[in-house]
C-alpha cells in the first residue's frame, strides 16, 4: 500500500538538504535544520535554525526579509565595528610615537625594520598578541594597508 505524499509537489521541489518544510495555518515556509547529537537521550535530535522564506504556488521561494536582514547586518556591523577598532588604535599609537619623537628614532636606529617594529606594539597592545602570532596576524589586520608618513 502507497503512502499519500505530505506536501504538494509545488512545495517539496523547494526542499533541499538541511531545510524543513512546514505547514503553518495554510501557508508553506521553509526552514533550515540540522542534527545535533544529544548525549543524554543517546541519539541525535534536530534543531531549528530558523525561517528562510515561505513557498507559495504562484511565486515560488520567497525569502523572509527578517532573514536576509540578519544576514546583511551580522556581515556589515562585524565588519564595522573591527574597522573602527583597528583605525582607532593605529591612529592613536601612530599618533603618541610622533608626539613622543620615538617614531623618528625607530626610523633613524632601525631603517629596515621600524614599520614592523611598530606593527609589533600594534599586536601587542591591541591583541595581547604573542610573537609567534605577529606574521598570522599581519595577514589579517588592516594596519597594514596604512601608510605612515
Amino acid at each position: 500500500m502507497r503512502e499519500k505524499q505530505k506536501h504538494p509537489d509545488w512545495a517539496l521541489k523547494h526542499k533541499k538538504p538541511g531545510t524543513e518544510l512546514k505547514l503553518i495555518n495554510g501557508r508553506y515556509y521553509l526552514y533550515g535544520v540540522k542534527s545535533v547529537y544529544d548525549k543524554t537521550i543517546g541519539r541525535a535530535r534536530k534543531v531549528s535554525l530558523g525561517i528562510l522564506g515561505s513557498i507559495t504556488q504562484e511565486k515560488g521561494f520567497i525569502p523572509s526579509e527578517k532573514n536576509e536582514l540578519r544576514k546583511k547586518s551580522k556581515k556589515s556591523y562585524l565588519d564595522k565595528q573591527i574597522m573602527t577598532f583597528e583605525y582607532g588604535l593605529s591612529k592613536w599609537l601612530i599618533d603618541e610615537l610622533e608626539n613622543s619623537g620615538m617614531l623618528n628614532s625607530l626610523k633613524e636606529y632601525f631603517p629596515r625594520h621600524w614599520k614592523f617594529i611598530v606593527f609589533m606594539v600594534y599586536c601587542r597592545i591591541g591583541y595581547q598578541s604573542s610573537l609567534k602570532n605577529i606574521l598570522f596576524l599581519r595577514e589579517l589586520l588592516y594596519i597594514r594597508h596604512v601608510r605612515v608618513a
